[in-house]
């Protein structure tokens, strides 16, 4: 029913992972796998509803649809035994979005807002562009994880004053889906020195097995932490070019404030498509989703044997959430620019360098997988060409 192995051509579609490779990378000659989005089409029942709605004609003002925010509501409950108040959901554009008018709403200039590098590179900018200042608490990678240092996280908070931490979680691009015990720590942590939390969990459905996301609010049972959840459908559905993500906040004082935000500002309301696409994506989307999971798992193993018996030199931690693998090619002393050189000019690929997330991405690349096996095993077999 659902065919991932089929190939789409996506060039010549205003698409940013495939038609603006020359501004990106500076040549057009390539195989594109960075940006993370999917080369899958999202669930038949959205193309249906999408469809439907093109057909129809007549494009006029909407409102947000209350059928889609219970598909939503229904979708938590069932995946997370999360049981929240349609008042706790606020509409936003997207999650950067989300990011910067949360950053905007509840710190000043020059407030100190803590990112855990290396992470999505998107948060560098939300804090800088609106002029907080960034404060860096980077992973500890031991026993071949990426772990939090809890210990320079509370120097850091208390040495900058920190108003904020932006938490990725699943976590953007090294693949930690965390566990309670980590998620109860930092809910601690951020709860004794009165740090709201913005948690970032655009890819909490794209868990893979033995492993189970944890949304952060779920565990602040009586409310006592400041966190602003973000989710939204467009990684998990494939539907991010339709611009649609939720803030999640139960905190009475946070969540007012931000609501005048973005009502302020006229964000509030999705456009009809976006709508019919959120509905559609949470009522009908979990068998597709169920599938896409098998078929992504058996590409990041896929990653594992390639590399395993062609390129021992680059070192992979198979992620337990996320369609991104973080690939080490540490052994072979490249600066990131060298390496990425290479990539482009010999592997003719496309990759993201570590460095866009931190400088303790230094030696790494993201590959995004969630492309059909032919293209991956053509991804891959290029880095072997490159590196032979």
């Amino acid at each position: 029913m659902f065919n991932f192995n089929k190939q789409i051509n996506r060039r010549n579609t205003n698409c940013l992972k495939w038609d603006y490779l020359k501004e990106t990378f500076g040549t057009k000659d390539i195989l594109p796998m960075w940006v993370a989005d999917m080369d899958f089409p999202a669930p038949p029942k959205v193309i249906e509803a999408l469809t439907k709605e093109a057909a129809h004609g007549v494009y006029g003002y909407s409102v947000n649809d209350i059928n889609a925010l219970k598909s939503f509501l229904d979708w938590l409950n069932a995946k997370y035994s999360w049981q929240v108040k349609p008042a706790d959901i606020i509409h936003t554009p997207g999650v950067v979005t989300g990011l910067n008018l949360a950053i905007q709403c509840f710190t000043k200039k020059n407030d100190g807002v803590i990112i855990q590098t290396p992470v999505y590179n998107h948060f560098f900018d939300c804090i800088t562009n609106n002029n907080r200042n960034l404060i860096l608490n980077p992973l500890k990678y031991e026993e071949d994880t990426y772990k939090i240092d809890f210990i320079d996280l509370e120097e850091k908070i208390i040495s900058s004053h920190a108003k904020m931490l932006i938490f990725c979680s699943p976590h953007n691009p090294v693949g930690r889906v965390w566990k309670k015990h980590e998620l109860i720590q930092l809910l601690t942590l951020c709860q004794k020195h009165d740090v709201i939390i913005v948690s970032d969990e655009i890819h909490s459905d794209l868990v893979f097995q033995n492993h189970q996301h944890i949304p952060l609010n779920i565990l602040d049972r009586n409310n006592n932490n400041k966190i602003i959840t973000f989710m939204a459908p467009s990684k998990t559905f494939n539907l991010a070019g339709l611009k649609s993500a939720v803030a999640i906040i139960t905190h009475e004082k946070l969540k007012t404030k931000f609501k005048q935000t973005v009502t302020a500002l006229s964000l509030q309301y999705m456009n009809s498509f976006s709508s019919i696409a959120f509905e559609n994506a949470y009522k009908y989307g979990d068998e597709w989703l169920q599938k896409l999971l098998i078929y992504l798992d058996e590409n990041a193993e896929y990653i594992s044997t390639y590399l395993e018996k062609n390129l021992k030199k680059i070192k992979y931690q198979k992620p337990e959430g996320t369609y991104l693998a973080w690939l080490d090619f540490r052994e072979y002393n490249l600066s990131s620019e060298e390496l990425n050189k290479i990539l482009l000019e010999k592997a003719k690929l496309g990759l993201s360098k570590g460095t866009y997330y931190g400088k303790e991405g230094e030696g790494f690349m993201r590959l995004n997988f969630a492309c059909s096996r032919d293209t991956l095993k053509d991804g891959l077999d290029r880095i072997k060409i490159a590196f032979s």
